[in-house]
């Protein structure tokens, strides 16, 4: 099936949910936020390049490639208005891109190409997502919540290299999701504390993103907040990709502005 299948079918599955979220919105003012910082990202998982199953071809990007945590960015803009007929939009942007070198302890096999046992390997893992989210919201007092739809772009590679050649696998695509936001504000302090969840499931692809986090935001719009967020990305047959099974999670840091 394809992406563009997939996505229609998690539409249709959402439809009535926006609709009604739609006419129950609570108005509010048109207005612009956004927000950048720092994630620090510890990466985690396997990886398969091969159709045929085998021990070798399936790497552990800890253990065989010696990827563990590095700090990437991530950013976000959205913009809210009055019209309850029409979603508010939200695009999201988080960049996945580690560098590891080490020596194997086991003889591999990746995209075709033996690595021998006790060679210099160097790895490289990069993974850019970007989102874009159609979501209302469904209650707008000193808490709120935005429940929508949207859809990720994902595009990346893994490349494995020794002092002979090197193989990599690529992979590019769409995954729809579900979005839920919640927040939370304490009155006349300008102290916040909220968190998202994203997430699909479908024939053996399977995302689930989720943050927890809290800030403070000026009178003037600017602010800082901080958190923890924790990504599952599983694909299969996805591109060179046979099959990926993803974990990214760590804390982050960042400055915030709305108006």
């Amino acid at each position: 099936m394809t992406q563009l299948k997939r996505f229609q079918l998690v539409a249709s599955t959402f439809a009535l949910t926006l609709v009604w979220a739609s006419a129950s919105a609570a108005a509010t003012l048109f207005g612009v936020y956004a927000g950048g910082g720092v994630w620090s990202q510890d990466i985690s998982g396997d990886a398969q390049s091969s159709s045929v199953p085998s021990a070798l071809n399936n790497l552990d990007l800890q253990q065989d490639l010696g990827f563990g945590t590095k700090r990437n960015v991530q950013l976000y803009a959205g913009l809210e208005h009055p019209i309850p007929v029409l979603p508010n939009i939200r695009l999201d942007y988080s960049e996945i891109s580690q560098t590891a070198t080490g020596q194997l302890d086991r003889v591999i096999e990746f995209s075709g190409r033996s690595f021998d046992l006790s060679a210099d390997v160097l790895s490289e893992v990069d993974l850019e997502q970007t989102d874009l989210i159609l979501y209302y919201e469904i209650l707008d007092n000193l808490v709120s919540v935005d429940l929508g739809l949207g859809a990720r772009h994902i595009e990346g590679f893994v490349r494995v290299a020794d002092a002979s050649g090197f193989s990599s696998a690529e992979f590019e695509g769409i995954l729809p999701m579900g979005y839920l936001g919640i927040r939370g504000d304490l009155p006349f302090t300008g102290w916040w504390a909220g968190g998202s969840v994203r997430g699909v499931a479908y024939k053996g692809d399977s995302l689930f993103d989720v943050t927890a986090k809290f800030g403070w935001e000026s009178k003037l719009g600017l602010g800082i907040e901080a958190g923890y967020r924790i990504m599952e990305l599983e694909l299969d047959d996805f591109d060179d990709v046979q099959s990926a099974d993803l974990s990214i999670k760590g804390p982050f840091a960042g400055l915030t502005f709305s108006f």
